[in-house]
């Protein structure tokens, strides 16, 4: 009997240490490495910038019957003050949303990636300003607008950022961005030298996709079954296109100008998204 006592005093600590030893294992950390696709929304804010040149260095008198309307080689007439007045910048804001799809990978806390992502991009705007011709046809009124627009926003960015806690990714990213910028601008005046056509008018316009860049910064938090949240702010830069065209004088006596403008657009975007990865 005192064998068999000490026998299962020496067993008793081994089964009140079983618990222990069949304790659950530790979560396993949030791992970023993988596939996901996702949505997006949010706001644009841009600015249009345009610069306007009116061609002064043709002959005052151009064959089949054209007269120069502003100004002409030796004579600066109108050129400038028409220029300076399609000279100048305006803001644009709206909406902007789409999808995005990319491909993370992680190693310890730092996580690279590529992403692409596709939607609408609507910015559009215009300025107009008033003005008198003061040497060509002295103390005509006249006006000239530029407008421009956006519809669509396509960005391909690499993204490499590192984990605060392993469900929170901070990053950085930065790549190619295209988008098309549709331009317009006119000119119009109340020339009555022309009655009863009176004044002169003309519009040039341009459309182009430009390909341009973006840098940016986000925030990423993983959530339960492998969705994601997300809060990030991209600069966008697409050069500038350039429309040329001619005003005339609207009785049809041969007075026209050749002219042109040139249209730069940079803008920013605040956007929210969710992902959910594969």
């Amino acid at each position: 009997m005192k064998m068999h006592w000490l026998g299962s005093a020496a067993v008793l600590p081994v089964v009140l240490a079983s618990p222990a030893l069949a304790a659950p294992p530790a979560p396993v950390p949030y791992t970023w490495t993988g596939f996901y696709v996702g949505l997006n929304a949010g706001g644009a804010w841009g600015r249009f910038g345009n610069s306007t040149t009116v061609d002064c260095n043709v002959p005052g008198f151009t064959p089949p019957g054209t007269f120069s309307y502003l100004c002409n080689t030796g004579f600066p007439g109108d050129g400038d003050l028409v220029a300076a007045a399609g000279t100048g910048s305006f803001n644009a804001s709206g909406f902007t949303g789409g999808w995005q799809a990319g491909y993370n990978w992680q190693v310890s806390n730092v996580v690279a990636g590529l992403e692409g992502d596709l939607g609408v991009f609507r910015l559009q705007g215009s300025r107009q300003v008033s003005g008198v011709l003061d040497q060509s046809w002295k103390g005509t009124p006249f006006t000239v607008t530029n407008s421009a627009s956006t519809d669509w926003l396509f960005t391909f960015r690499g993204r490499l950022g590192v984990t605060v806690v392993p469900n929170l990714l901070v990053y950085g990213t930065g790549g190619l961005a295209v988008t098309r910028v549709d331009t317009t601008t006119t000119y119009i005046d109340t020339n009555t030298f022309f009655l009863p056509f009176s004044g002169a008018a003309g519009s040039w316009n341009g459309s182009a996709i430009k390909v341009g860049y973006t840098v940016g910064v986000g925030a990423e938090y993983a959530l339960a079954n492998n969705w994601s949240v997300k809060a990030e702010w991209l600069y966008l830069n697409f050069g500038s296109i350039t429309a040329s065209g001619r005003i005339a004088d609207l009785g049809g006596f041969g007075y026209s100008q050749a002219l042109s403008t040139r249209t730069d657009l940079t803008a920013n975007i605040a956007r929210l998204g969710v992902n959910r990865k594969f």
